[in-house]
């Protein structure tokens, strides 16, 4: 199914939602805001531009250029978040390790279901390898 920009556009400017989330971020031009959409649209593996300016043009745009401390406090919280998250049962330091036998051991495997591998090859998609 190709991708077409006018339909998209369509779609976005007849969501109501596009409209209330640009003035919640005080987009000034909703048709830039609107192409910046699309392009993501119909790009969804587009990384996002970053945007570079001098102090003089921050100023100009009435924001207060970041200083060096400012710009390190944020990225010591960025990686804070980043790294901060609640732990569960599935997480390797609470998850039980599986005991596999070592290699060149006399243990061996007790060999699997084959209704029970056929089940899960076909469930898969794969085909069932018959010996």
């Amino acid at each position: 199914m190709a991708k077409d920009p006018a339909a998209i556009r369509a779609r976005i400017l007849a969501d109501p939602n596009v409209a209330i989330i640009a003035e919640k971020l005080h987009v000034e031009n909703m048709e830039e805001f609107v192409d910046k959409i699309v392009l993501y649209a119909m790009n969804p593996n587009a990384e996002p531009q970053l945007f570079v300016a001098n102090d003089a043009d921050l100023i100009k745009m009435g924001v207060t250029p970041p200083n060096g401390a400012a710009i390190e406090a944020y990225m010591k919280q960025a990686v804070a978040t980043f790294g901060a998250r609640e732990l569960t049962a599935f997480d390797p330091a609470k998850a039980q390790k599986v005991a596999m036998p070592s290699v060149g051991s006399n243990e061996t495997i007790p060999a699997g279901d084959p209704e029970l591998e056929k089940e899960v090859s076909v469930g898969r998609g794969g085909k069932v390898n018959k010996p």
